[in-house]
């Protein structure tokens, strides 16, 4: 609310749109500017409204992206894991087999380089790919 300007109290408001309202020019501009003050507040939410429905659009295509990410990476760990798992950590058998992998396939090359890139990374580099 407002401060009151000096020399107002506090019911001089009602008083004030009682004795404009007293004639008809006085009630159309009381209903004209009400009418004004509606349709600037409806454009208002209804802006607002928009940009969160643009808002939440953009998060959830940013959600869906993020998840394919996370799988096409998860893919590409698969094999790695793996290998960890039954034991096979020896860096030129690993190599060999890798080799061996990348023949098979354009898909498996294409894994082989993700899983290159993913290794010459920084751990601090690593570490984001999780964020």
């Amino acid at each position: 609310m407002i401060a009151l300007p000096q020399g107002i109290e506090e019911g001089d408001f009602e008083r004030i749109e009682a004795a404009v309202r007293e004639t008809e020019r006085g009630r159309w501009f009381l209903d004209e500017f009400a009418q004004r003050v509606r349709a600037a507040e409806t454009g208002q939410v209804t802006s607002a409204v928009d940009r969160l429905e643009r808002r939440i659009a953009l998060n959830e295509v940013a959600r869906t992206e993020a998840g394919e990410h996370i799988r096409r990476f998860i893919s590409l760990l698969a094999p790695v894991v793996e290998r960890l798992s039954a034991g096979e950590a020896g860096t030129a058998a690993a190599r060999c087999e890798a080799s061996r992998f990348a023949a098979s396939g354009e898909e498996g090359g294409a894994r082989l380089s993700s899983l290159d890139a993913i290794d010459a990374l920084s751990v601090a580099d690593k570490l984001k790919l999780f964020r």
